[in-house]
């Protein structure tokens, strides 16, 4: 009978110890700034290899590996952006989140796009990717701005 209890109080401790290891909420809050400069950060770095996208397709090994490391670090900010709950931030940072949040999709696709086999010989699918990455720069271009505002209001208000 001592055993079972024993048994029991060890099985206790080890599901007290596993919830506190795996269920324990976030050690530090998430700062939204933070995220959306990191996503700013993410789309303005995968500008320049879609922009190039067409002289890559021929070298499509290189290419892939490519791609898919870029649209793991976009498809990663764009899980942290939905972490963020756009109520809890002010005008310009939920602008900013709502703009991020389309750059980021855009941005997906578009490296989705040049990833796949016809790519090279497909022109219409090489003008979409061209237009997502313009339409992306400039949501980066807004997104920047929105955050800079951001940014300024965040040191000019008193705390």
């Amino acid at each position: 009978m001592v055993a079972w209890i024993i048994a029991g109080l060890v099985v206790l401790v080890f599901l007290y110890f596993a919830y506190r290891t795996f269920g324990g909420a976030a050690s530090r809050p998430v700062d939204p700034l933070q995220v959306l400069m990191s996503a700013t950060v993410t789309a303005e770095a995968a500008l320049p290899w879609l922009n190039s996208a067409h002289t890559l397709s021929s070298q499509q090994d290189q290419s892939t590996v490519e791609s898919a490391s870029i649209r793991r670090r976009l498809e990663g900010n764009a899980q942290q952006l939905q972490i963020l709950e756009p109520a809890s931030l002010d005008e310009s940072l939920e602008a900013a989140h709502a703009v991020l949040v389309v750059t980021l999709d855009e941005l997906t696709w578009a490296v989705r796009m040049t990833a796949s086999r016809g790519y090279a010989d497909a022109p219409g699918m090489q003008a979409a990717v061209r237009q997502l990455a313009e339409h992306a720069q400039e949501c980066v271009n807004e997104a920047r701005a929105l955050l800079r505002s951001a940014r300024s209001e965040e040191i000019g208000s008193p705390a």
